[in-house]
């Protein structure tokens, strides 16, 4: 059964609080104590919405660690790329192999891919929408390419410190996401929004104390607009607005360990793709996105 917190705020540049949860002030207690109680613990319980986990036969057994993961709905593909890999890896949701796009760029483990869901214009280029996108953190700025068409990056950001690692098209702010983990030099732990045509910073939140990012990965839910983040430093996927206001917390079903990467599908199940370290691909269900 799912159950929604409170909302709460994560840290921003100065954070306050204990716990990073907003409350409003104390109300005047009902005549029953044990049931107000009761009614507390039950809104201050973990979320439960992690869904239900299913082993797919997409372990991409011999590729090694994962560093990012993609869903296509126009082509139903799952994208995925090995950390410091040659290629990107295209594969069926029951784990056909469709074969494999050159890596632009560097090789990386600062790195995501991602599926633009609507056409918008990559620095000067029109990008359609299902291109897929493979945004290389490893060194300074983050640099975004489009792989199926060139080798060079189609878009410099003047966002980055070395270590970024997630990447989401938001196709309803017409915006990048990106997120930087807590080894950046400048920035740790901070998920920031930017401008595609430029590659200027938006916008920007830190995530911590209440979510450490390392390995990880940030990407939209196109009906929401939210962002659902995940981090091998962390046994939940957070969602939180765009603004960096966190709605909620799900726990990872068991066995779910060391998550790099997660794609949304957007469907009426709640689906979503996670990548991990150990070089595992889930598929669960249960988020709260839907079509």
């Amino acid at each position: 059964m799912t159950r929604m917190w409170i909302v709460s705020v994560l840290a921003v540049a100065a954070c306050g609080g204990d716990d990073g949860v907003h409350r409003l002030p104390d109300a005047p207690p009902p005549p029953d104590a044990a049931i107000d109680a009761a009614i507390d613990a039950a809104i201050d319980a973990p979320v439960d919405a992690s869904g239900t986990l299913t082993t797919m036969p997409v372990q991409p057994t011999g590729l090694g660690s994962l560093c990012g993961v993609a869903f296509d709905p126009i082509d139903s593909e799952v994208i995925v790329y090995p950390c410091n890999n040659a290629n990107i890896y295209r594969r069926s949701p029951t784990g056909t192999a469709l074969g494999m796009i050159a890596r632009p760029g560097e090789a990386t483990d600062d790195v995501d891919v991602d599926i633009a869901l609507v056409a918008f214009t990559l620095g000067t280029t029109a990008v359609p929408a299902g291109a897929l996108l493979f945004g290389n953190g490893e060194t300074g700025v983050v640099e975004v390419y489009t792989p199926e068409t060139s080798a060079t990056a189609t878009l410099v950001t003047q966002f980055g410190a070395s270590h970024v690692v997630g990447l989401a098209h938001h196709p309803t702010r017409g915006t990048l996401f990106v997120a930087q983990d807590r080894n950046g030099a400048t920035n740790a732990n901070t998920i920031a929004e930017i401008d595609p045509a430029t590659g200027a910073v938006v916008s920007m939140f830190v995530t911590t104390p209440a979510y450490v990012v390392n390995y990880g990965d940030v990407d939209v839910c196109r009906s929401s607009g939210n962002l659902f983040v995940v981090s091998n430093a962390e046994t939940t996927i957070a969602e939180l607005t765009p603004a960096g206001t966190l709605v909620g917390e799900y726990p990872l079903p068991a066995g779910v360990g060391g998550p790099s990467g997660i794609a949304l599908e957007g469907d009426a199940a709640g689906s979503a793709w996670i990548s991990d370290t150990s070089g595992g691909l889930w598929r669960l269900s249960g988020l709260p996105c839907a079509p």
